[in-house]
């Protein structure tokens, strides 16, 4: 009777049964992969076969390749030899597990391999079944996508930072449809128009700005698009705090491969920009307004140093003159007007410059206007400025005197010859300090001191009609009255003096005495012409005197003429007309008449014609 088997001996028995039943399962496996075995060899794809213990069972060409290893080396030995214990147990095993179940199982990882080195897999594992339906083995099949990989990092870190890019780009980027919608804005877009992601997306142009700027945008996107070009532009936009903000936009076209357009768009904001461009140019046009002041302050100035008054401070010590200059003192830190009177030649003009040096505007250049030396069509505009075109032959802007003599002095001579139709627009500025420039309707604001002087008797004129009674009070706040040179002819010498020494400066001639007979004949002699034909017989005298004294034996068979028979108006035609004789007609220039008699050639041009003085043929 046969024994029993022991324990042992059954555990061993199993063992042998289980072995011939896999070696017979691989066996199976083995003859269906040899009908395949040529084409599974030619892949390059690896290709495996791993029981249910994890074991190999089959592995092609490329297989053994990537891990740099025999066929023998890797079938009959498990997985964890040869991907490691660790690769095995943390990302092979579960993946196995799965697919026993009878799970088609993918994934993606990287592997080490010995022969082609860190590569990117991409893992299929198929269940392998038997005719009854279990899972027989796992067959593995992983392809090698390292460069799609690589290509797909790249890809992302190219998104990240052009993501990174555009989220943190200061511009406004858009993209908008053919339809003016926006698919597309970034964080800068959203916040320039106050709105969020979502409102933006969808939004058109009409949403964003006014109509009449949003239908010129919505035109230029379309000739963005239909004619293929970029466009830069500036627009504005008003903000809810009543600000405006300015921006550029350069807009072009995105064609996509499938021929369909989009149109995009970069907007800076470039209110910064200008703000500076119009402070800039507010700083240019003072600039310029400053240039064209100082050139017409240089223009004065030179015209001002050719007048006979050379000396800088009235001459006299007469109780009328010390009484003139203390008048003179006490009105110039004042912005009062003052108006001298007195007759022609008294040193109106001399006055005017000692008040204007002794004021606080001492420091700017006094302006002046001979008011009865230019042609009324012209005086307006030399007062108060024309701009360009405002009449014929206005050909540029001109400033006019008011503006030159801002912060300054602005002396009026002659003002008894300006028109009446002007008289309301002086009053004006001498009331509000506020004008129009010719041909303009933008008002100018200025801070001007005005001293005006005339030989005329206003109130007269305000009687007559020829002269504003307001006017004359505004005017004649401070009158001031010269004295003729007659109610002074104690100060004679001193002039005479005064006057020798100016002349011998510019003649080169040195006049060290006076005779007495000339000093007396000087005294006497009334001077219609007052100061003015003193210096002028003074001059006369010095070129006809030789050596070095003044000699002046009489003042002609005219000047002994009892002075009461004439008006002064004749007597200032004769002298005139004397002077003009002696220069054989000769106006201006050096040594001319207006050179003798310390005029202008203007004013005296101006005097002549007042006078009816031509020159005979």
């Amino acid at each position: 009777m046969p024994t029993k088997p022991t324990h042992e001996e059954l555990v061993e028995k199993v063992q042998e049964l289980q072995k011939e039943f896999t070696l017979g399962k691989r066996l199976k496996i083995e003859e269906e992969l040899r009908q395949f075995e040529h084409m599974v060899m030619s892949i390059k794809n690896l290709i495996a076969l791993v029981d249910q213990n994890y074991y190999y069972i089959y592995v092609n060409e490329a297989y053994c390749e990537a891990l740099q290893k025999a066929p023998h080396d890797i079938i009959g030995h498990p997985v964890a030899n040869v991907f490691g214990r660790e690769m095995f147990n943390s990302v092979l095993k579960l993946q196995y597990d799965q697919c026993l179940e009878g799970k088609n199982v993918n994934f993606q990882t990287w592997y080490d391999f010995s022969g082609w080195g860190r590569r990117y897999m991409d893992v299929n594992y198929y269940p392998y079944f038997e005719k009854e339906g279990s899972v027989l083995a796992v067959a593995v099949n992983a392809h090698d996508i390292t460069e799609i990989k690589q290509l797909e990092m790249e890809l992302k870190e190219s998104e990240e930072r052009f993501r990174a890019f555009m989220d943190n780009n200061p511009a406004s980027i858009y993209i908008k449809d053919q339809n003016d919608r926006h698919i597309y804005g970034n964080p800068a877009a959203f916040a320039s128009v106050g709105m969020k992601p979502d409102e933006f997306i969808g939004s058109t142009t009409r949403d964003l700005f006014p109509p009449e700027v949003a239908e010129r945008l919505i035109e230029i996107d379309r000739g963005v698009l239909k004619k293929n070009i970029t466009r830069v532009i500036e627009e504005w936009k008003d903000t809810a705090a009543g600000d405006v903000r300015w921006r550029r936009d350069i807009k072009f076209p995105v064609k996509l491969e499938s021929g369909k357009k989009l149109l995009g768009g970069i907007a800076i904001d470039i209110t910064e920009i200008k703000q500076n461009e119009q402070k800039l140019q507010k700083a240019y046009n003072e600039i310029k307004w400053l240039k064209q002041k100082l050139e017409q302050e240089n223009i004065y100035l030179r015209e001002e140093i050719e007048i006979k008054y050379r000396h800088d401070e009235i001459v006299g010590e007469s109780s009328a003159i010390k009484n003139i200059l203390s008048q003179a003192e006490k009105v110039a830190g004042q912005t009062t007007c003052v108006l001298i009177q007195g007759e022609t030649g008294t040193g109106k003009e001399l006055l005017a410059w000692a008040i204007h040096k002794m004021s606080p505007r001492h420091r700017r250049q006094m302006i002046t206007v001979n008011c009865g030396a230019l042609p009324g069509t012209l005086i307006e505009s030399e007062l108060f400025g024309r701009e360009k075109g405002a009449f014929t032959g206005a050909v540029s802007k001109a400033l006019g005197r008011f503006e030159v003599a801002d912060e300054s002095t602005l002396f009026l001579d002659e003002i008894g010859d300006l028109p009446i139709e002007l008289q309301s627009k002086l009053l004006r500025v001498l009331e509000e300090g506020r004008f129009e420039r010719l041909g303009s309707s933008k008002t100018i604001t200025v801070d001007v001191r005005v001293i005006a002087a005339t030989n005329y008797d206003l109130k007269k004129l305000v009687r007559e009609g020829r002269f504003r009674k307001d006017l004359f009070y505004r005017l004649g706040a401070f009158p001031i009255t010269m004295p003729p040179l007659r109610d002074r002819s104690g100060d004679i010498p001193m002039l005479v003096w005064a006057f020798i020494k100016e002349c011998g400066e510019s003649m080169g001639k040195k006049i060290r005495i006076v005779s007495k007979r000339t000093m007396s004949l000087l005294q006497n002699y009334p001077w219609p012409g007052n100061v003015r034909e003193l210096k002028n017989v003074i001059e006369r005298g010095m070129i006809l005197s030789t050596g070095t004294t003044l000699r002046i034996d009489r003042l002609g068979a005219e000047d002994e003429v009892s002075m009461q028979s004439l008006t002064l108006k004749q007597v200032e035609k004769d002298h005139i007309i004397k002077v003009l004789e002696s220069t054989g007609w000769k106006v201006s220039g050096k040594n001319g008449a207006a050179e003798i008699l310390g005029l202008k050639p203007t004013t005296l041009e101006a005097r002549m014609k007042k006078l009816s003085i031509y020159r005979p043929h």
